[in-house]
């Protein structure tokens, strides 16, 4: 979830602090590392843990002991979770069953990860690829090895693949069986129409029910619909949600790409944060059509610690890169070649046009749509064309029957022709208005029309409706009567009407209900599109390791959360300044750091040291001894012995809030 998520999910208690901050953030994400900056030290560190540890994944606070370590002392982490939360720069939810889990929001992550990116000097591993620039690597790149892959430039991928599979679903629906399986001549149309394969995501291990009867890369685009609420799913069939496919098709093509991204990290690639670094890595290097290389993206991996935590090796997280790499290049993110047995990538970035006058309408009835043309352009295209070509350039055949089509779904000859007008670079030739013109007139001049019936219950009744209809035009222009106690009234106005008489006070006992809405709703410059609603919380047709979005917010204190709020045995003295003490106190103070995972500042001969002491051991022959670490030490660094009995004073370091 992100800010905004989160934000929208706190309606109810807008003044709470932390709705506050993620609404500040989600306005404005320069905040974000303002908020970041602005963390104490300590914090700072114990933030750095999770953020490298876990990405954007849930964490329960039991986990903070395992990753104690010279970065952060378990006890830091837990000091620091409250105001953590307070910053805004952490969340939690409650899980079903009581537990409380953290997380970092998307993007949070992703702003100070770009922070964190930005600062490394990784300029000589661009050098050492060469100075080459812009489309210069297009030419020189070779594909990658593949049976589906055919060319360094992305493939059309999932945009295309969801736009396709919502026209079939306006066009042919998308009936569900019995066990609420997508019907099987459905799954075979998709199969043909989409361009995604399941090769991209074989890596990944990807789990979807009734897999045998179903593709992968079929499930995966019906979910990405759904998750991006343009499908809803009903008793008997998928519905598409009009209103959230007219702002899907609004979105910038970059806006939608990267959204994309997020679904497909968050649901189909593994529960691992070493993963999800590395996909958000490749998204930010390849931005804005800057090349870079895998190489880049791995010496990020290692230079900030994410080999060391999972103790992974560099030729192991180049494999990672190649796999998700592949998969972007699938999905239509990223151009991706091969030289020199290095893999190159950026990040597709297209430019807005907005003008909207890019087809091409030929004398021959084709119709030429530009790789830039809008989709809410193209959708418009779907409902009185038929797609007939689609390569560099898209061909829509224009024909009696798609345009007869068009009528079905509420064109008519004016708005088809406004539309072309509108949109054609070179006009509409005057055969093809002619044909147009001459459909209109041989099809759909006549209709069926369904009307509601209003029956007056008795005549005294039936004049009190007459003498309403005598003061409200809305009344008169859709009450028809055909009898003395009788109307009827067009459906698509039956709400007017009855606003008019409940004003007139006849208030009707009961109506019939709405149509079923048009399949192919009008969304040319039909009003405002609005910003995008939030992931829809349903479940798709694939196996999602995120579970986040189904859980309770929580938003209370962490004291009542805190599995070792007590320490109680820790004196107040310990804690004050360095002294002297007893070999037996020694090792008492010692034995509490390392059970409550706190640090401990020694002094031997004269110099002090900060060490985190993590086991004790005694023999007879080396006598008491710790392992610990000696600061400041880096994550990679290996923990020494030291014996306790040469120091000369001691003091027991707690992180602030604990005692």
């Amino acid at each position: 979830m992100n800010t905004y998520q989160l934000w929208k999910r706190m309606e109810q208690n807008k003044e709470h602090s932390c709705s506050q901050q993620w609404q500040k953030f989600s306005d404005n994400p320069v905040q974000i590392v303002e908020a970041y900056a602005a963390l104490p030290e300590e914090h700072r560190a114990s933030y750095d843990v999770m953020f490298n540890r876990t990405a954007t994944l849930p964490f329960a606070l039991d986990a903070l002991r395992k990753w104690h370590g010279p970065m952060a002392t378990g006890a830091m982490l837990r000091a620091a979770c409250g105001p953590l939360l307070k910053s805004g720069l952490l969340a939690s939810v409650r899980t079903t069953w009581g537990e409380r889990l953290f997380f970092i929001p998307k993007d949070v992550y992703e702003c100070l990860l770009a922070f964190q990116l930005d600062r490394m000097d990784l300029e000589n591993v661009h050098q050492s690829k060469g100075t080459k620039s812009g489309d210069e690597w297009l030419y020189s790149l070779q594909p990658l090895d593949g049976s589906n892959v055919i060319s360094v430039e992305s493939s059309k991928g999932m945009l295309r693949d969801l736009f396709q599979l919502l026209v079939y679903a306006l066009n042919e629906g998308l009936p569900l069986t019995a066990k609420g399986v997508l019907h099987k001549r459905a799954i075979s149309r998709l199969d043909s129409l989409l361009c995604l394969h399941g090769q991209a995501f074989a890596g990944w291990n990807v789990k979807i029910p009734f897999a045998e009867s179903m593709p992968i890369h079929v499930a995966i685009v019906l979910d990405t619909a759904l998750r991006l609420g343009l499908l809803r799913k009903d008793a008997t069939s998928y519905t598409v949600e009009n209103d959230q496919l007219k702002r899907w098709l609004n979105l910038p093509s970059q806006e939608a790409l990267r959204t994309i991204a997020e679904v497909v990290i968050e649901h189909y690639l593994p529960n691992e944060a070493l993963i999800r670094h590395v996909a958000y890595a490749v998204l930010h290097f390849g931005r804005m059509g800057k090349w870079s290389s895998e190489e880049i993206v791995g010496h990020a991996c290692r230079d900030l610690g994410w080999l060391a935590i999972g103790n992974v090796t560099f030729d192991t997280v180049r494999q990672q890169i190649k796999e998700w790499l592949r998969t972007s290049h699938a999905l239509g993110l990223c151009d991706v070649g091969e030289a020199d047995d290095c893999w190159m990538f950026r990040t597709v970035y297209q430019e807005e046009d907005a003008e909207q006058r890019v087809l091409f309408v030929q004398p021959d009835f084709e119709i030429m749509v530009p790789p830039h043309a809008s989709f809410l352009i193209r959708f418009e295209l779907e409902v009185f064309a038929q797609l007939w070509n689609s390569d560099q350039m898209d061909t829509y055949r224009l024909t009696r029957e798609s345009f007869e089509n068009g009528l079905e779904h509420g064109r008519s000859v004016q708005s088809v022709l406004s539309f072309l007008e509108s949109c054609s670079l070179t006009g509409v030739p005057d055969q093809v208005r002619d044909a147009i013109e001459m459909w209109g007139r041989q099809y759909g001049r006549i209709q069926f029309s369904e009307v509601v019936l209003l029956r007056c219950a008795d005549s005294d009744t039936a004049q009190a409706v007459q003498s309403a209809m005598e003061s409200s035009e809305v009344l008169r222009n859709w009450l028809v009567p055909i009898s003395s106690e009788d109307y009827i009234v067009d459906r698509d106005h039956v709400d007017e009407v009855e606003s008019q008489l409940i004003r007139f006070e006849l208030p009707p006992l009961k109506r019939w209900g709405g149509e079923e809405r048009r399949r192919m709703p009008k969304l040319w410059q039909d009003g405002n599109h609005g910003q995008v609603a939030e992931e829809a919380d349903l479940k798709g047709p694939v196996y999602s390791p995120s579970s986040l979005q189904y859980y309770e917010m929580d938003t209370g204190l962490l004291v009542q959360d805190a599995e070792e709020a007590s320490y109680n045995d820790i004196s107040g003295q310990w804690t004050k300044a360095l002294r002297s003490y007893h070999t037996s106190t020694k090792r008492d103070m010692v034995m509490a750091a390392i059970r409550h995972q706190t640090q401990l500042e020694v002094e031997e001969a004269g110099r002090s040291q900060v060490i985190v002491p993590l086991t004790s051991t005694s023999s007879d022959d080396l006598g008491w001894a710790i392992t610990a670490y000696v600061l400041p030490c880096l994550s990679s660094d290996m923990p020494v012995q030291l014996s306790p009995e040469k120091w000369d004073r001691v003091r027991l370091i707690v992180p602030e809030g604990l005692l």
